[in-house]
């Protein structure tokens, strides 16, 4: 699942928790293998390690790779992702890489 906030908008760490809980609630989440999230905007807060924190505190979260910072969406460079493809993603505590299945 590939999550990101609008530039212009202020991603703070609490809207963050609110929406990754939210989201864990909805049926169908059990089937994300792993969640890849956006460019934070500076002004918005958000750390390294707050988010780890927060990643921690979340059950449904626990057993899911999860990449931060990543450049797609509405930053710059702009990196498109197509809706419903599909990737794999690699993750350990400091490297990450993310595949494109392009069919």
């Amino acid at each position: 699942m590939f999550l990101e906030h609008p530039a212009q908008g202020k991603a703070t760490l609490m809207a963050l928790d609110s929406g990754l809980r939210a989201l864990s609630y909805q049926p169908g989440f059990s089937g994300v293998r792993a969640i890849v999230l956006g460019r934070f905007a500076q002004s918005g807060g958000v750390t390294r390690e707050n988010l780890a924190e927060l990643i921690g505190e979340i059950p449904a979260l626990a057993h899911l790779p999860v990449v931060a910072n990543c450049d797609f969406g509405h930053t710059t460079p702009v990196f498109t992702v197509p809706i419903g493809g599909r990737c794999r993603v690699r993750a350990k505590a400091s490297k990450a890489s993310i595949r494109f299945n392009i069919f």
